[in-house]
């Protein structure tokens, strides 16, 4: 096990990361708490430079330095001062097939990290099967999060295009220690933290008991009921460690709807997140009997302030975003709705999951450990990935082969199109792929329906797809 040296600084859990080690404590596959992504550059690229602009990330960008250790069955963190990597393998995947890289990376994701042994990252370098160049890392939950490796990934490629033009580096990326005791000072900050947990023992109260529209349909929750021999519950058991292999599925989002999107909410002054959410939802009310009541589970970056905009690190939170919207309301109607309820959570978003999870439970007089959000969502606007003049990138995700919500959406946006790539990690166990195909086509459906006539209702609207 790693230790820091005398006189290094050491720091606790955030309430964000002891929320992430949830994942390593309800899950007897600790990969479901890594995260797997890549980043391919088009063109000419040099392997060398790639890997000098890497080592210069890792001294600008401190959550690549993060370490873990454990005493008296606690966790904590340091920072090293300075780390390199001097031997970054390059696998070659030229005239080999897409499948070839795929299930590489899958298997590699699939490998868990000794992140207690100073392993909390692991890089590779590779050639696509068309010749481009790229860079791998699959990393600890508790030190990154998805917007901290996108956020790595554009900082990255600045510092290869200043090596490579011989131009100044980029400002770096804001100090996530920093972040880490801005963290703990809202947590411990008791006035802010009260005026939370009456906001969400509100909102929790608000529409009567709340129901699990699940993307497998009522096929759980018919399996709840029998098993409890009731036929009005309305939730499900939140964890399952025997049940959490996964599979990813990639789906895409063509350019031109995408920019049919983005002209629709500014025209409207709503985020393109609330229109996935409705596109989403307004699947899920369909083969959920046609409920009205739908509960999303949001990631929210908390990457709010000048400080915190550009720092790495595992910052995001996941709050429920419950919506009660009848079949009457026309399309334009709802997606304000979707938009202001997720404006009002935003507000809130410095409130521990684990804490949500009891009050939700109380509130709603039900069972500590049961839910009814459907799926995990996490959208990135283009503004997030700007590249340098002249690069273009592609980004993705890789399945860990382990989960432990049922699904776990998630949109970043496409360069070879301007598009959105839809990355779907799903439990095999419960969800097949057919189910997410009609997902995603259902919600393209939606989006399109409501874009073209946003007087359509949503009743109508479910008739048609």
């Amino acid at each position: 096990m790693i230790k820091p040296a005398k006189g290094t600084s050491v720091y606790p859990f955030t309430f964000i990361q002891e929320d992430d080690s949830h994942q390593l404590l309800f899950s007897f596959h600790k990969q479901s708490a890594q995260l797997a992504l890549y980043f391919i550059m088009d063109g000419e690229s040099d392997p060398e430079l790639l890997k000098e602009a890497l080592n210069i990330e890792i001294e600008r960008n401190d959550c690549l330095r993060l370490r873990f250790f454990k005493k008296w069955f606690k966790y904590y963190q340091f920072f090293l001062p300075e780390y390199k990597i001097e031997d970054l393998p390059l696998v070659d995947f030229r005239g080999k097939t897409e499948k070839d890289m795929e299930e590489y990376f899958k298997s590699d994701a699939g490998k868990a990290l000794r992140y207690l042994d100073g392993e909390v990252s692991r890089f590779r370098m590779f050639y696509t099967p068309d010749g481009r160049l790229g860079l791998y890392i699959c990393v600890m939950h508790l030190a990154m999060d998805i917007a901290a490796i996108l956020h790595f990934f554009r900082d990255l490629a600045f510092v290869y295009a200043a090596l490579k033009n011989n131009t100044e580096l980029p400002k770096p990326l804001s100090s996530f220690e920093d972040g880490l005791k801005r963290d703990f000072e809202i947590f411990n900050n008791k006035a802010k933290f009260e005026k939370n947990d009456k906001f969400f023992r509100e909102y929790f109260a608000e529409n009567g008991r709340d129901f699990y529209a699940g993307v497998d349909g009522m096929r759980e929750i018919k399996r709840a009921r029998k098993k409890k021999h009731n036929p009005n519950i309305s939730y499900i058991a939140a964890l399952d460690p025997f049940h959490d292999a996964s599979l990813t599925e990639k789906h895409h989002i063509e350019g031109f709807l995408a920019e049919k999107m983005n002209d629709f909410c500014k025209e409207r002054r709503v985020s393109v997140q609330s229109l996935l959410l409705l596109g989403l939802r307004t699947h899920l009310s369909k083969i959920n009997e046609g409920t009205d009541d739908v509960s999303i589970m949001l990631t929210i970056n908390r990457r709010n302030t000048l400080a915190d905009m550009n720092s790495g690190g595992s910052r995001a939170l996941a709050l429920p975003s419950r919506t009660v919207i009848s079949k009457e309301t026309p399309f334009g109607e709802a997606l304000g709705i979707v938009n202001n309820d997720q404006l009002r959570i935003f507000k809130h978003c410095d409130y521990p999951s684990s804490n949500f999870a009891k009050v939700q439970a109380k509130v709603q007089h039900r069972p500590l450990g049961t839910m009814t959000t459907s799926m995990l969502f996490t959208y990135f606007p283009k503004e997030l990935l700007v590249l340098p003049e002249g690069m273009n990138c592609e980004f993705g995700g890789v399945s860990t082969g382990y989960f432990v919500f049922r699904q776990y959406s998630m949109f970043v946006p496409s360069f070879r199109d301007g598009g959105y790539d839809c990355y779907y990690e799903h439990q095999t166990y419960r969800i097949n792929k057919e189910e997410v195909a009609n997902m995603h086509n259902n919600m393209v459906k939606v989006i399109e329906m409501g874009i073209e006539n946003p007087e359509l209702t949503l009743g109508e609207i479910l008739s048609a797809i």
